[in-house]
């Protein structure tokens, strides 16, 4: 969460980019968690609130 927070707030990455070099990277990868936690940190998915959801890798 932490990793895809950081790609998508402030490294501007498309979310669908660092979901599909975790499916191409991960042995375990599961299709739903892994696109749904990318659009959920993006702030693209069914519950999207673009303004509030950046996870602080400090606190």
């Amino acid at each position: 969460m932490i990793v895809a927070s950081f790609l998508t707030k402030n490294g501007l990455l498309h979310w669908k980019k660092g979901a599909a070099w975790f499916w191409n990277t991960l042995v375990d990868a599961n299709l739903a968690f892994n696109t749904m936690n990318w659009q959920w940190v993006a702030c693209c998915g069914v519950d999207a609130a673009p303004y509030f959801r950046i996870v602080n890798p400090v606190t």
